[in-house]
């Protein structure tokens, strides 16, 4: 983080970086002091994690239902998986998880999820695709703004072991 003057003005300008971003804002005074003040201002909220609100805010508006829509209508031309078999499994998992907001998403919750499928009767293959399918639409959230980075990379679900072997006499 930084305090600096642009040349020919008398201004000062702080630079510094956030969730991964370079950041450069306009202190509008020309105070040396005060815009030392406004930086550690900054700093301070940045520890509470307080900085960015509206973002974050944003970001907690967003369900599962949302991040569906907008991820069918991005795969529907792309995928050819999509019409075979995403499409069905991207409606599958709206019913389970349709009204959750992004951000209420963690380890746990997919978990429960695994075991509630392998309690139906899936098989572990069947499984790994429909976790696979969430996967690919966390990172494509967070592509989008849609779900925070730190979030979407603190799940960690293990793929289940799938025995695929034909039977050879």
């Amino acid at each position: 983080m930084g305090l600096y003057r642009r040349k020919e003005s008398s201004i000062w300008w702080i630079s510094f970086s956030a969730d991964g971003k370079q950041y450069r804002r306009s202190t509008e005074t020309d105070d040396k002091e005060l815009a030392k003040r406004i930086l550690k201002s900054i700093e301070g909220k940045m520890a509470e994690g307080k900085w960015f609100p509206e973002t974050r805010a944003r970001q907690a508006e967003y369900t599962f239902n949302r991040l569906a829509e907008k991820y069918s209508a991005w795969a529907e031309g792309r995928q050819k998986a999509y019409d075979c078999w995403k499409s069905y499994i991207i409606k599958q998992l709206v019913r389970r998880f349709g009204i959750m907001k992004l951000h209420r998403f963690n380890t746990h919750v997919l978990e429960q999820f695994q075991s509630e499928r392998l309690k139906k009767g899936n098989k572990p293959a069947t499984v790994n695709r429909l976790l696979a399918v969430i996967s690919h639409m966390f990172t494509k959230a967070v592509d989008w703004e849609m779900m925070d980075k730190t979030v979407a990379s603190s799940i960690r679900v293990k793929m289940l072991p799938e025995n695929n072997r034909r039977l050879r006499y």
